[in-house]
């Protein structure tokens, strides 16, 4: 009887063992056997096995990278033709970046990058980079880019000698010489105005000028918003009411986006067939006036509540102030 309680407890041990895993960071786990990457799978979380690791030379690197004494891994896959003796992750790099590197290639959350030079690579702001002979954004190779006088402007904004670029796209017709960025969505050359990477038809580039955080902006005939234009809006009364939520108004009308809202609180919006498609199929109303009074209500009553909270906090500090300044005298 004995033995058997003992034979039992000994079974009951192991098996504990061999399916308790252990958390060796960053998704990556192991038993007394495997390695495992937990990640997500069509039917949930999951401990997915690490093929092809070696369990004892097995180690995370940083993020998802780890490697053992062949091979490298990220997310728990094999990165094919990694060099485990030279790989190493690029100081400059951050968690949205995730590149690193071998004595051949250059990694861009695991991915290759095409043709980049190790020795040469860099990062520069905003997902871009370079080497000697190619621009990058993210992971993809912006084609001609000159990587002497390439210069990021701004999250999805760039320029070199020749071209300006929105993300790895050239803007067409726009001067790099005169290129700058205003603000927001805005950026202008000597000829045109632009929004995102397209020309803002009939814009007046001289007396253009971004209005509020960026979304709204007018010229000294129209007025913009989320660079389309705001047809008949008024420019000298215009207004911006909440820009978070797209409200603005001339002495006239009040719109959302770039609509008028009407009589009855709505406005036309254009409904597209496919996310890819360039023209609308048809239009449908939608009520933006509650939406929107109800937000603005909100602050209006929160701001308040928010002031007298303050102050009563900063009298209460001032009160505590003075009796523990009395006790030194």
């Amino acid at each position: 009887m004995l033995f058997r309680l003992l034979n039992q407890n000994s079974s009951k041990s192991d098996y504990t063992m061999k399916d308790t895993k252990v958390n060796l960071r960053n998704g990556y786990l192991k038993d007394n056997r495997f390695i495992y990457f937990h990640t997500w799978t069509e039917e949930g979380y999951e401990d997915r096995l690490v093929k092809e690791a070696d369990y004892t030379t097995f180690s995370v690197i940083k993020w998802e990278y780890a490697k053992d004494k062949n091979n490298v891994y990220y997310y728990g896959k094999k990165i094919n033709g990694a060099d485990v003796s030279t790989f190493q992750i690029i100081k400059e790099g951050n968690e949205k970046e995730k590149t690193a590197k071998d004595k051949n290639f250059v990694y861009w959350h695991g991915v290759k990058l095409k043709d980049a030079d190790p020795k040469t690579f860099q990062l520069l702001e905003h997902g871009y980079k370079k080497d000697k002979k190619h621009i990058y954004i993210n992971r993809t190779l912006i084609n001609n880019a000159d990587p002497e006088s390439f210069r990021v402007l701004t999250m999805l904004l760039a320029k070199d000698i020749a071209h300006v670029y929105y993300g790895a796209e050239t803007i067409k017709n726009s001067d790099t010489k005169t290129f700058e960025h205003l603000k927001n969505l805005y950026s202008r050359d000597k000829s045109f105005v632009y929004s995102r990477k397209e020309i803002i038809k009939d814009a007046d580039r001289d007396t253009f000028q971004v209005l509020g955080e960026g979304i709204y902006a007018k010229d000294k005939a129209h007025v913009y918003s989320g660079g389309d234009l705001i047809q008949n809006a008024d420019v000298e009364t215009f207004e911006i009411v909440d820009e978070d939520n797209w409200f603005s108004k001339d002495k006239y009308n009040d719109y959302y986006y770039n609509k008028k809202i009407g009589d009855d609180g709505t406005v036309d919006i254009d409904v597209y067939p496919t996310a890819d498609a360039t023209k609308p199929s048809h239009t449908e109303k939608m009520e933006v006036v509650d939406y929107g009074r109800r937000n603005i209500l909100k602050r209006f009553i929160l701001f308040p509540i928010f002031f007298l909270y303050t102050l009563f906090e900063e009298i209460l500090k001032k009160i505590f102030r003075a009796r523990r300044n009395r006790r030194w005298y």
